[in-house]
């Protein structure tokens, strides 16, 4: 190891260049902590010898492979755990490497600590020291064919029950194989598949995808992919796939390729029943991702903010289409959307494309994945420009009602089917001699007739005709004066409340009561003076 320490020491180095050295020193540090991570994890067993078939050096796979730990070889020949009847093409390889050569790679029988032997592949290449180039031993591979053949066949296995379907193809995109969720997703076996070309089995919409991919990987160096394609099953009928594409190499060569296929028709046809009512939803309805930029919009969107097309919209932030003085109420609205799971509705001033201002309500909601974190917000977007003049006709018209019914001498009263008085109009308040609607909200409404019972009586006719249109009641006052009131009502259509109107008739009662009482007594006046001179004709008649 060197001692970098010294070299830093050194009064003839710039600081320039101690950092530089320590620099370079931490990366070859590094580095050379990398390499040794590699070689001690290996799964395969890494070794050096001299020119003579010594080892010298060895990794931890030796122990795990064979048993034997790193003081049993280090400093031992080689020799000594191949098999017998493999010893001369070992060392005939050895002396070819040794040599400069290229040997092939043997598959040879290896002595495990056990006494058993194994089988490995081996292989190795020259060790050459960098000062003068010269060969000074072997660095060499060896990986257990055992552990490659239960490797293959994890392989095998996993690949035979995958849920997803594999196909493998050659050069010529002819089939080589497929698993068995390939064939129960297409309905045709292996056999029926193999030798055939991918292109009987697309459909014609994907036809040049797959040529598109297929030129990537081959001839451009593309080695893997994802993409959509549709095939036909044995039955005529068709299915949407996702495709996992990747080269397949065989000694640094591209030998074909291995597919990795879902099915995700259901998928896709979820996403057109979806993509079909947010397109003819009669309603504004657009989507944004978290950062408010649209990701989705339907024509009745496009027509409200005055587009021509979704290239105009899509991309662009929806802030942008909220009147300034609201945009910072419309982000809090946001943060309550995502804490709630139903949606909510707020009204805000909106912009037309070209700037104009309307006033619009959104319904927002925020889809969720399925762990359950928000990815989109989905807004129903209106115009409510018709809605708001008409609420405003209707403030205007209840203003000119409420002062109609405030200035109306006659009393106007709502109460409820339980007695509850609802509202009145000044004139009634000043009737029963109170000085506003908040005296008396509480009182039972019985009180106010001279004869409680009157009221009984009035409210069971009223509910069983369901209007009375002149009722004359004695009342009294809260101050216990009594007047006479004439009472028109009428029950609401859903016979939870009644409205009426009630006038004091006290001067009109009196007034007809009076001309009742004069006529009585002009008739007894008139009877009296009959009385007189019917006496007075007898006595005139006798005498005569």
């Amino acid at each position: 190891m060197i001692d970098i320490s010294k070299i830093l020491d050194r009064n003839d180095i710039s600081d320039e260049a101690r950092e530089l050295i320590k620099e370079k020193f931490n990366e070859i540090s590094e580095s050379a902590k990398l390499c040794k991570s590699l070689v001690e994890n290996s799964r395969e067993v890494m070794f050096t010898t001299d020119t003579e078939g010594v080892i010298h050096s060895i990794n931890p796979a030796i122990e795990r492979l064979l048993g034997w730990s790193e003081n049993d070889i280090i400093g031992r020949s080689f020799s000594f755990l191949i098999h017998p009847d493999d010893l001369s093409i070992v060392l005939e390889g050895f002396s070819g490497i040794i040599s400069g050569e290229t040997p092939p790679t043997p598959e040879i029988r290896i002595l495990t600590k056990s006494g058993s032997f194994a089988l490995f592949s081996i292989k190795g290449s020259p060790l050459i020291r960098e000062s003068d180039g010269k060969i000074v031993g072997l660095l060499g591979f060896a990986h257990s064919i055992q552990e490659l053949k239960e490797s293959e066949e994890r392989y095998r296995t996993l690949i035979q029950t995958a849920l997803e379907g594999v196909w493998v193809t050659d050069l010529e995109s002819k089939t080589l194989y497929v698993n068995p969720a390939l064939e129960k997703m297409l309905g045709w076996t292996l056999d029926e598949m193999r030798d055939r070309s991918v292109f009987d089995f697309l459909t014609d919409d994907s036809y040049s995808l797959f040529k598109e991919k297929e030129k990537e990987r081959y001839q451009n160096g593309v080695p893997s992919s994802t993409y959509e394609i549709s095939l036909l099953r044995k039955d005529g009928s068709r299915i949407v796939t996702r495709v996992a594409g990747t080269a397949l190499f065989e000694k640094r060569k591209v030998v074909g390729s291995f597919g990795l296929l879902t099915d995700i028709t259901a998928e896709k046809e979820a996403q057109e029943r979806y993509r079909s009512l947010i397109e003819f939803n009669p309603d504004a309805i657009v989507a944004t991702d978290l950062s408010f930029n649209i990701i989705q919009l339907n024509k009745r969107a496009l027509q409200i903010v005055g587009a021509e097309s979704e290239d105009e919209l899509i991309g662009q932030n929806a802030l942008d289409f909220i009147a300034p003085e609201d945009r910072q109420y419309a982000i809090a609205n946001a943060s309550r959307t995502l804490e709630e799971e139903r949606p909510l509705t707020f009204e805000y001033t909106l912009l037309r494309k070209d700037g104009r201002r309307y006033p619009g309500e959104l319904i927002v909601t925020a889809i969720r994945e399925e762990n359950g974190g928000a990815s989109t917000f989905l807004a129903i977007m209106r115009d409510i420009t018709a809605r708001k003049q008409a609420e405003a006709q209707l403030v205007e018209s209840e203003g000119k009602y409420r002062t109609l019914v405030e200035n109306i001498n006659s009393g106007i009263f709502r109460v409820s089917r339980h007695g509850r008085l609802i509202q009145t109009n000044r004139a009634f308040v000043e009737m029963f001699g109170y000085s506003s609607s908040d005296d008396y909200t509480a009182i039972n409404l019985a009180s106010l007739y001279a004869n409680p019972e009157d009221r009984k009586r009035f409210i069971e006719e009223l509910y069983r005709e369901g209007q009375l249109n002149v009722k004359e009641v004695k009342m009294k006052t809260r101050d216990g004066i009594l007047f006479w009131a004439s009472i028109s009502a009428r029950v609401s259509p859903n016979g939870q409340w009644h409205d009426g109107i009630i006038e004091d008739v006290s001067k009109r009662k009196y007034a007809t009561d009076a001309i009742k009482e004069l006529k009585l007594e002009e008739e007894r006046y008139h009877a009296m003076m009959s009385h007189f001179i019917r006496q007075d004709l007898q006595k005139i008649v006798s005498k005569v």
